[in-house]
């Protein structure tokens, strides 16, 4: 069951699934979709996109790297609302990873350096 907010006169609808046809769920999945995925690369416009400013990235790769990031946070459970991923552990992972990514290898290389010598102090 689903309550919907419908804000311009403030009530509600409750929604049942259940209720529904296949084909009005298949129809109500693939519009939810296509404004998740179209609100992710919403911020990517291609009349004021660079390349130079982004790396290098071809319009179309920064459009699909926000797509791919969006369906990695839908599959990992991390949703607008939701006050903790499916999978903390891995949400902590990825999270982690990241930071690790935006390192320069100098920077990297002297954070390796230091996490071996406080398990060779070990």
């Amino acid at each position: 069951m689903f309550t919907i907010a419908i804000r311009k006169i403030g009530e509600s609808i409750d929604i049942d699934f259940d209720s529904l046809p296949a084909e009005s769920v298949r129809y109500v999945v693939a519009y939810g979709l296509t404004q998740i995925f179209n609100d992710a690369h919403a911020s990517v416009v291609k009349k004021s996109y660079d390349p130079a400013k982004n790396d290098g990235t071809s319009f179309e790769a920064a459009v699909m790297d926000k797509v791919a990031a969006r369906l990695d946070s839908l599959r990992d459970g991390e949703v607008p609302g939701a006050r903790t991923p499916a999978d903390p552990k891995k949400a902590e992972a990825k999270r982690r990873a990241a930071q690790l990514s935006a390192l320069t290898p100098d920077e990297f290389n002297e954070l390796l350096a230091r996490f071996t010598e406080s398990k060779t102090a070990a």
